[in-house]
């Protein structure tokens, strides 16, 4: 098998990164090699945050603002030996040069390798799937990884991720894993993910279009007998496809007028009590354990607007007053004009939410008065996903906001009487409708 790959290979194989040659000599003594190629599962990512703190992103909504994350998006790619009884994940591409371990890791050994969807310069297309490897996070321009040409029939598993501007951990390496504690602010999107456990199966789905009607029953028979990917598998043009995730649940918010009164309130913000601490593993030898492991403090995270750009980090909240539209008294709640409250908010998956709204509102100055005074106010609800089986946790059997999904929460603004709050869920996947009566 390893005669057949080496004689196939275009590649010449002079260094392994970054002018180091202790795997493939050079001039006479050099040897073919192929390259590393790693995808994005166009399906998964269909939301994207850039590394500036800018707050979760719908592609749907303004196709600039997606297009300047897409391009600025710093993901990190770990990639360690599937096959043989699994990896020692202490093990980096700086101490382990022939890849016995590991084929993937920042060169410093401190994260995964830098990873970005374009090759940036010169510019890349911003729709593309390819993942490009860079030396550093400053690097300018894309480097080549290649197979160790000595074990094209060794197996990786190959896992990505990104903490966008997050308080992040050094990693911790325990028991055939790597994981880092996290510290959000509600506008990050963190994100990880790894290419599908490689299998006779996954060859027959993933791997059964046209680029691939090639391969024989031999070849996928040989392919999938490795466990991970390989250079045996990148010759025949099965490379791995990383389904990047979605971490945290997704709130953003509107405001509905509920009657004329609704005028005199203004909404000056709004708060969320969740967990700001999270750890997080990012890999391991049990793919299934690749997610958010464990939660910690509980804190305060704050709504701001969205990013205007998709470049610039998100600012603070602007307070908004309803307007109220004559004919409003003719429609549903859910008809009349809303307005939309700051960008969204990024938390923890978690049973319940506790939101603290907080408004001004003019009143009489006194008892009959015509003049006004202004007064500050401040609601606490408790927000509860709707029990359908999209909540449902499969591990727990509980109903939780879920990662990967955006819950939108619509604040009715009754002026004197009462301020109603009305959680329900729209896509980053689809979804339905949570009703909840908050008076």
């Amino acid at each position: 098998m390893a005669t057949m790959l080496l004689g196939a290979c275009d590649n010449v194989y002079p260094e392994l990164y970054a002018g180091d040659d202790n795997v493939a000599g050079t001039g006479e003594n050099s040897v073919t090699a192929s390259p590393v190629k790693v995808y994005i599962s166009n399906s998964n990512f269909v939301n994207v945050t850039s590394k500036s703190g800018v707050g979760a992103f719908d592609k749907n909504d303004d196709f600039t603002r997606y297009e300047n994350h897409y391009r600025n998006l710093l993901l990190s790619t770990y990639a360690y030996r599937s096959t043989n009884g699994g990896a020692d994940f202490t093990r980096t591409m700086g101490n382990d040069p022939r890849a016995d371990n590991c084929l993937l890791s920042s060169l410093s050994g401190t994260g995964g390798m830098p990873t970005r969807l374009v090759d940036r310069y010169p510019d890349g297309e911003a729709e593309g799937q390819q993942m490009y490897f860079y030396e550093t996070e400053a690097s300018e321009s894309p480097t080549t990884i290649y197979y160790n040409p000595e074990k094209t029939e060794e197996g990786y598993n190959f896992f990505t991720y990104s903490f966008d501007n997050a308080v992040v951990s050094a990693p911790r390496t325990e028991n055939g894993r790597i994981s880092y504690d996290v510290t959000i602010d509600g506008t990050q999107d963190i994100m990880a993910g790894h290419a599908p456990k490689m299998s006779m199966q996954l060859l027959n789905t993933r791997y059964s279009d046209t680029q691939h009607n090639s391969l024989t029953e031999a070849d996928k028979s040989a392919i999938a007998s490795l466990e991970g990917y390989s250079a045996y598998a990148s010759h025949r043009n099965v490379d791995p496809v990383i389904d990047l995730k979605h971490m945290l649940s997704r709130l953003r918010f509107k405001a509905y007028p509920g009657n004329k009164d609704c005028e005199s309130v203004t909404i000056t913000g709004i708060d969320i009590l969740s967990e700001t601490t999270g750890r997080i593993i990012v890999a391991s030898r049990n793919l299934d354990e690749v997610g958010v492991a464990s939660k910690g403090d509980i804190g305060t995270i704050t709504l701001y607007e969205e990013s205007t750009d998709g470049i610039t980090p998100c600012q603070p909240f602007e307070e908004k007053t309803l307007e109220w539209v004559d004919g409003d008294e003719r429609r549903e709640i859910s008809d009349r004009t809303a307005i939309t409250l700051g960008g969204s908010v990024l938390l923890f998956p978690d049973e319940t939410y506790t939101m603290i709204l907080h408004y001004k509102q003019k009143v009489a100055a006194t008892l009959g008065s015509p003049d006004t005074k202004v007064i500050d106010y401040s609601g606490k609800y408790t927000i509860k996903p709707l029990a359908a089986s999209y909540n449902k946790d499969p591990k727990t059997e509980t109903y939780m906001f879920r990662p990967g999904l955006v819950y939108t929460v619509a604040i009715v603004v009754y002026g004197l009487e009462r301020i109603e709050v009305t959680p329900s869920i729209e896509a980053w996947k689809d979804g339905g409708t949570i009703i909840r009566d908050d008076n």
